[in-house]
């Protein structure tokens, strides 16, 4: 007899510490940090189809010196298609200022660019506690085009300090007059 009342009351607990509701909801710096990652893998995976599209279509490579102080790197296919270019501008013989990185569509538009800013300081010419590093994102741009070559969306951003994300959206009247709108973005929108 002992064995019925506390078999029903084993139960009976059982079930209602089942039906007890568990909470589902994530945080806010949780979900933060999942669409952070999100972004990440997103642009990481955009950056190797841009590299992979250069492995598999490249097949030339020319490099020029329009001025003293800069070169430019070109990429092409088999059909003189331009790929990507990287462009180098120098401050002197041994020291890179900036580098612009710029690859490109199948009309040979620009689709994305990637400009960065080059330190030529040497480690005994900085202080103990600063940092040196040889090339730092300073901003990127991507641009999505009409059947027509025409810009429809320009998408930056500037890394550090700079104002946050913009999409300029582009919309064409028949005469081909543009009108733009402007819009702020969370950074995580800009491959969307």
């Amino acid at each position: 007899m002992k064995i019925v009342p506390s078999l029903i009351f084993l139960i009976v607990g059982h079930i209602s510490f089942a039906q007890k509701r568990m909470d589902t909801t994530i945080s806010k710096q949780i979900l933060d940090s999942l669409k952070t990652e999100n972004y990440r893998l997103k642009k990481d995976n955009k950056r190797l189809v841009y590299e992979n599209r250069l492995l598999l279509k490249g097949n030339s490579i020319d490099t020029t010196y329009p001025k003293k102080d800069s070169t430019v790197i070109s990429y092409f296919t088999k059909e003189k298609t331009l790929l990507k270019r990287i462009i180098k501008k120098y401050r002197s013989p041994d020291c890179e200022a900036f580098e612009i990185e710029e690859f490109f569509n199948d009309q040979e538009l620009p689709e994305y660019i990637e400009y960065w800013t080059c330190d030529c300081r040497k480690k005994n010419e900085v202080a103990k506690d600063e940092i040196v590093f040889e090339k730092l994102l300073s901003r990127y741009e991507r641009f999505v085009y009409d059947s027509m070559g025409r810009v429809v969306t320009r998408i930056f951003i500037y890394s550090g300090s700079m104002p946050g994300p913009r999409r300029f959206e582009y919309k064409y009247d028949i005469d081909g007059k543009a009108t733009t709108q402007m819009k702020r973005i969370s950074e995580n929108q800009f491959w969307d």
